[in-house]
């Protein structure tokens, strides 16, 4: 299991700690400055957090996929100065094993398609550390 990564999460051209702990539990820190900052904590087995690359930057989500009847995805982006730039949530609930058109998508509050839905799921890709090949 690893136990941390350097990586560029806020798109600023320098790389960021991400410590791995207990149970999926992630702490996201950031040196701005003199000073080391804790962006992001999580710490329950239902609170995922990870880098992922959408429209071509980096960008955490943070997913809650464990539960039955729903998906939760919240993706955030960071700046250099360690400020949320950029947030929006996307959801699936659902009856049964997995969902169906007849379930509730959404975008933001906002009522969308399972097409919609899908292809935003689709649009998060895994990140991939091209100084690594």
């Amino acid at each position: 299991m690893k136990k941390g990564e350097i990586i560029d999460f806020d798109n600023d051209g320098q790389d960021e700690l991400v410590l791995h702990g207990y149970a999926g539990s992630r702490m996201f820190f950031d040196v701005i400055g003199e000073t080391v900052y804790v962006l992001l904590q999580t710490g329950s087995t239902t609170d995922n957090a990870s880098v992922s690359q959408m429209h071509e930057e980096n960008v955490i989500v943070r997913t809650d996929l464990l539960h039955a009847g729903r998906e939760l995805y919240r993706i955030m982006k960071y700046d250099a100065c360690g400020c949320l730039v950029n947030y929006f949530t996307l959801s699936a609930s659902y009856e049964g094993e997995d969902y169906t058109e007849s379930d509730l998508f959404m975008y933001n509050d906002r009522v969308i398609s399972m097409e919609e839905y899908n292809a935003l799921v689709d649009s998060i890709q895994e990140y991939v550390d091209e100084t690594e090949e």
